[in-house]
């Protein structure tokens, strides 16, 4: 048995990243660390069968799945709703890395000891297919527009590519000839481009195209490269150099490095959030080293360097709450880290030697494999106190906001609260931040405006100077601090999740002289933050929060009915069940399912002029009460509609393709819609069904430039009978899906 499990060392040794899997040889099954502790205030422990090594999550099933090596050689099906193991599933000898590809849902394993890859159906959790690849499988790439999947074998340095349609390999790939062994790879989906590092002295990344299945180019970077992750925003490269304490930027329009930039010690794994643009490297087994280093990816400078638990293995990234979460192998806890201060705001001790971390970011639960505990640890996100978090923010020429924060740190209805904020100028020009001070004397001004939602009132008014007010000096690189305590406070009035959006108002500068402004700029940013219920020693009656949406649903109110806090969008799933969420989840769950409807809201897909996008549409048989449906061939004619035209627009204008052109009404079926836009601008309609069911396509507009109006589509005027089918869109490529407000 200890030979099987050094095999899987040499495999997962070099798959150190996120959502990366260790192991190292044991003498047994026996379990190590703290046990279960079923229904903790900050986690729940669910019992599998053994050693769970890696784990990961399908948004749309909210299922969950987790691989068991050696002994158990398996794969365990827990239920997100029930937290209870529904099945284990056989497969391959000691499973290395389980990976899910939610538009097919189908979940892939890789058997290090069979050299083989198990194909799981997520319908029926069964293994419907054992493919065949490379010695010693370990990572997994999955390209869900293509429904291609790579796997990397270390044991051969090559990328085995799967046709997921058919399950074949359809060619293997030699990688890594030049230096070292295959460890881990990222993608550019957009460019259908594979990076695969190589691990070694001299450290290398090979680029294979994914359309031709060769390797293009090699890119050298530092030594024994671990990582590599990419940030399709910015399409930059970061790998983890852990033979030279360092981390490769390489630009993958050029394939070539721009920077390179000194971190702590041994770092194996890293992480970015796109949205934020920052870059998370951890360092692996070295207690002076134990430090999560924070990098800028506009400054490509660490910024941060934040106290973590001993033997990173893993990073997962919650974006929409701006979260960090970091699994410490040698210290049997999980990291919680928050994005907006760069500070640790929980350490939860979970399972023995935690390996793999996934995020369900609809549930808003994360799941964590602990290796030798026998148990897979569930940490609902409320459970944290995570204080405050950043919504959203539009970000100027380098000029930003960051640092919001609310004093004090707890708001209860009835108090007052004051709201600082720091302007960054990370520009290359000097500029002057407008208002706020009414002479060179004051200190501490406010600088900036804020809009305030129903959950609070100004207690005190602005005072306003005369004339414009007194401008502030800021060069580059510097930043200016204000505070609302100079002229305004805020108060309380009704509990729960309250939104406030600080706005900065500046004039760029050639020099350093305010008679040679640019035109006024303004760069804006909100923040989400909790109101708790007064308490009952506190003067005044408490003021009742809204209840939930689920408990409004099971109260009898329709889900079309529920009403949500200020600030919140109303979504209904598929099942009909609705949820609050914020406008930047809800375009996460838009593409997780949740088709029904979003209050107010309208789902567009922004794309350029000249250019293709995908749009991926998951077709269900309609519920009809349980009666067997028939089983109808429908044609799927992917017509375009103008705003103001009754019928499909010249194909110069913009067309679209349908693959496959059409769909059975009484199974599953996945639909890649390929748009290719000419260079007239507009909002266009396309047809995913009939024409009557259509999505709007904005060509050449950005948000601002597209209306209420331009969202009445030409079907709004037909007498359409209801669709055949329920559909919705699982993915969007090359295109941006953005909520407009229709009321």
């Amino acid at each position: 048995m200890k030979i099987l499990h050094l095999a899987v060392i040499v495999i997962l040794s070099s798959v150190i990243a996120v959502n990366v899997e260790i192991a190292f040889a044991d003498e047994g099954p026996e379990s190590l660390g703290p046990g279960p502790v079923q229904n903790s205030s900050k986690r729940i422990d669910i019992p599998v069968t053994f050693a769970p090594i890696s784990v990961a999550v399908n948004p749309v099933t909210n299922m969950i799945y987790t691989a068991h090596t050696s002994l158990a050689d398996s794969v365990s099906v827990i239920s997100g709703k029930t937290n209870k193991t529904i099945s284990e599933i056989k497969v391959g000898q000691d499973p290395a890395l389980v990976k899910v590809n939610p538009v097919t849902n189908m979940i892939y394993v890789t058997n290090t000891n069979s050299h083989s890859v198990s194909v799981i159906s997520g319908l029926i959790n069964k293994v419907v297919d054992t493919v065949q690849v490379g010695g010693f499988p370990g990572y997994i790439l999955i390209n869900t527009g293509t429904n291609t999947i790579y796997i990397a074998s270390g044991g051969s340095n090559t990328i085995s590519v799967i046709d997921g349609k058919t399950n074949n390999v359809v060619t293997t790939i030699p990688v890594c000839n030049i230096s070292g062994a295959v460890s881990i790879f990222a993608m550019d989906q957009t460019e259908n481009t594979i990076y695969v590092t190589c691990t070694g002295p001299d450290g290398a990344i090979d680029v294979i195209s994914g359309t031709t299945n060769k390797v293009v180019d090699t890119i050298s970077v530092g030594r024994d490269p671990t990582n590599v992750v990419f940030n399709p925003k910015t399409h930059m490269l970061y790998t983890a150099n852990n033979g030279d304490y360092t981390v490769s930027v390489v630009s993958a329009k050029t394939d070539k490095v721009v920077d390179t930039i000194p971190v702590e010690l041994f770092p194996s794994v890293v992480a970015v959030n796109p949205d934020t643009n920052m870059i998370y490297v951890a360092n692996n087994f070295n207690s002076s080293s134990n430090k999560l280093s924070v990098i800028d990816g506009q400054t490509n400078k660490v910024v941060a360097k934040i106290p973590i638990g001993s033997g990173a293995q893993n990073i997962a990234i919650d974006s929409s709450d701006n979260i960090i979460y970091v699994a410490n192998y040698a210290s049997n806890s999980i990291s919680v880290i928050s994005g907006r201060t760069n500070t640790l705001i929980d350490t939860i001790p979970v399972g023995a030697l935690p390996t793999s971390i996934a995020i369900n970011d609809i549930t808003k639960t994360v799941y964590v494999a602990n290796w030798r505990s026998d148990f897979v640890s569930m940490i609902p996100i409320t459970s944290l106190d995570l204080q405050t978090t950043e919504a959203n923010a539009d970000n100027s020429n380098d000029v930003y906001i960051q640092d919001i924060q609310v004093t004090p740190s707890t708001v209860k209805v009835g108090e007052a609260f004051t709201v600082s904020a720091t302007l960054v100028n990370n520009s290359t020009f000097p500029i002057f931040v407008d208002g706020g001070k009414c002479s060179a004397q004051d200190v501490q001004a406010e600088l900036f405006t804020i809009t305030l939602d129903n959950h609070v009132k100004n207690k005190a008014e602005n005072i306003y100077c005369a004339g414009v007010g007194w401008s502030q000096l800021l060069d580059p690189g510097k930043s200016i601090t204000g505070t609302s305590g100079y002229t305004t406070n805020y108060m309380a009035t009704e509990s729960g999740t309250a939104t406030i959006t600080v706005a900065f108002s500046y004039h760029s500068l050639i020099q350093k002289d305010p008679s040679q402004t640019s035109a006024e700029q303004t760069v804006s940013k909100s923040l989400q933050f909790q109101i708790r219920d007064v308490n009952s020693d506190s003067s005044g009656p408490p003021v009742p929060e809204t209840p939930s949406p689920l408990q409004q649903f099971k109260s009898g109110v329709k889900a079309e009915d529920v009403k949500c806090n200020s600030g919140f969008i109303l979504a209904i799933n598929l099942d009909y069940s609705p949820a609050c969420v914020t406008k930047s989840s809800a375009t996460k769950l838009f593409l997780r399912g949740w088709a029904l409807g979003f209050t107010n809201y309208r789902p567009v897909y922004f794309m350029e002029s000249g250019s293709a996008a995908q749009v991926v549409v998951q077709y269900h048989p309609r519920n009809n009460r349980g009666n067997a449906l028939p089983d109808i061939q429908l044609p799927l004619h992917s017509w375009m509609y103008g705003l103001k035209s009754d019928y499909p627009v010249d194909s110069n204008e913009i067309k679209a393709i349908a693959k496959p052109d059409y769909i059975h009404t009484s199974s599953v079926s996945i639909v890649n819609y390929t748009i290719t836009a000419g260079n007239t601008k507009g909002v266009y309609w396309l047809s995913i069904l009939d024409p009557c069911v259509l999505v709007p396509i904005a060509v050449n507009l950005d948000e601002s430039q597209v209306t209420t109006m331009d969202l009445q589509s030409p079907a709004d005027s037909r007498s359409c009978p209801p669709p055949e089918v329920q559909f919705h869109v699982v993915g969007i490529y090359n295109a941006t899906l953005k909520l407009i407000g229709v009321d």
